[in-house]
């Protein structure tokens, strides 16, 4: 009898910290508030489970009774409420998803967030917006930020189709604190979600621009030339999950430096001038993961100096261009490669000048790519600093010859070879044109 009792006991204590478990749950705390409720005595956690039944019963959820229920608003955003009336639905809404447990979160969900991006979609395809349609847009934004505010809207906004394309569409600077509340929403999702969320939203974002005719990234950069620091800080944010988010080297520095050409690279110093802790940290987040795969891509390149077969460089690189756009400028480079003169000293000296050339423009100092969009043509003149190199080569040439000389008469015992100073010896060099007329001074 005594030991069913205690059977009975220990059923109904772990019955009670089951629910204290699901309460903790429904409540949306965190890890650092849910420690302190871990560690209250039985009687405690019995006491705080029953309190929550007894609302949930009187109430039939988990609020208060003076609360608008999950339903109604439901056949609010169903009838198709507009302007003012739609306006207020949204702000009612907004604090009921802030305020109330998870439990009410999901009875709502259920429909409530197909209908939510209805409401936005509708209100961004206006032709003529109206403030209390902009208004109206901030407010659906606002419920949708309050309804991922937990694990099972985080799931849902991720999962449903067209929520990733609108929250893109949304992104407009002429509304900065609109703009705000959805870069961070897709900071979040790129920060928490899978591992193809990356993807879902950059082809988000290309979608949403698809039809301005302009670069995909340009309204974010845009953003950071706003005057709001809340929206700038947002803004970095964001660049900074979308660029530090892929694991391939390669995917980061493209995803950088598109930026970099969107104009972010000239809006930078004068990001840096704004005295602000959170811009500050973001922007320092930006710069040392620049300079963390600037370090790995240098990497990259003494694996590529360990190559030493020609054949083998060429056509590593031509199967990396192979049927893509790269192909046809690979060609004419090379096109234009046999054009270099074949002299004896000037040849290398072409290739030499070829090299630094490539190297500077590969090999950026900033760790981004150079700019894209500069049209001019690049109006260097190499002829001197080629005659330069082709002089300098020929003296080299005959020092050593000269070197030779000296080397073979010494040992030979006969008198030393009168050589003229390296200065002079150049000026009859560069005067006489022939190497046999040097040999006879």
């Amino acid at each position: 009898m005594l030991k069913n009792k205690s059977k009975i006991h220990d059923a109904n204590q772990y019955f009670f910290l089951l629910l204290h478990v699901c309460f903790q749950e429904d409540m949306n705390l965190n890890e650092e508030k849910k420690a302190p409720l871990r560690e209250k005595d039985l009687s405690t956690k019995r006491e705080m489970v029953l309190r929550y039944i007894i609302t949930a019963a009187k109430t039939g959820s988990l609020r208060s009774s003076s609360q608008i229920s999950p339903q109604e608003f439901l056949s609010e955003l169903k009838c198709g409420a507009t302007d003012e009336r739609l306006f207020a639905c949204l702000d009612s809404l907004r604090v009921s998803l802030t305020s109330n447990p998870v439990s009410w979160v999901q009875s709502f969900g259920h429909e409530g967030l197909g209908l939510l991006l209805d409401t936005l979609e509708k209100l961004l395809l206006k032709k003529h917006q109206e403030m209390v349609d902009k208004k109206s847009q901030h407010k659906v934004i606002q419920c949708l930020k309050a309804f991922m505010n937990n694990k099972y809207g985080l799931e849902r906004i991720i999962g449903e189709e067209k929520s990733l394309a609108l929250l893109a569409q949304a992104i407009d600077p002429g509304q900065p604190a609109m703009m705000t509340d959805v870069v961070k929403l897709l900071s979040a999702i790129c920060i928490v979600g899978e591992e193809n969320t990356l993807e879902k939203v950059l082809e988000a974002i290309t979608t949403a621009t698809e039809g301005r005719g302009v670069a995909r990234f340009n309204p974010i950069v845009q953003g950071l030339s706003v005057r709001s620091v809340q929206l700038q800080v947002a803004c970095m944010q964001l660049i900074n999950a979308l660029v530090t988010s892929p694991d391939e080297l390669d995917f980061r520095l493209h995803i950088r430096n598109e930026f970099m050409r969107c104009g972010l690279r000239e809006i930078l110093p004068s990001l840096n001038a704004v005295k602000n802790d959170a811009l500050d940290i973001q922007l320092k987040v930006f710069e040392e993961h620049k300079e963390e795969d600037m370090i790995e891509f240098s990497h990259r390149l003494e694996d590529i100096r360990m190559r030493t077969d020609i054949g083998d460089v060429f056509n590593v690189l031509y199967s990396s261009v192979k049927d893509t756009s790269a192909e046809n400028h690979f060609l004419s480079i090379l096109q234009h490669l046999l054009l270099v003169r074949n002299d004896y000293f000037a040849q290398p000296q072409y290739f030499k000048i070829i090299e630094e050339c490539v190297s500077q423009i590969v090999l950026h100092r900033s760790g981004t790519d150079p700019d894209f969009a500069y049209r001019k043509r690049l109006d260097v003149d190499f002829s001197h600093l080629l005659e330069v190199c082709v002089d300098k080569a020929r003296a080299e040439e005959f020092e050593q010859r000269a070197s030779e000389l000296a080397q073979k008469a010494s040992a030979l015992s006969f008198p030393p070879l009168y050589l003229p100073p390296l200065p002079c010896f150049v000026f009859l060099f560069s005067h006489s044109g022939s190497s046999n007329e040097v040999c006879r001074l």
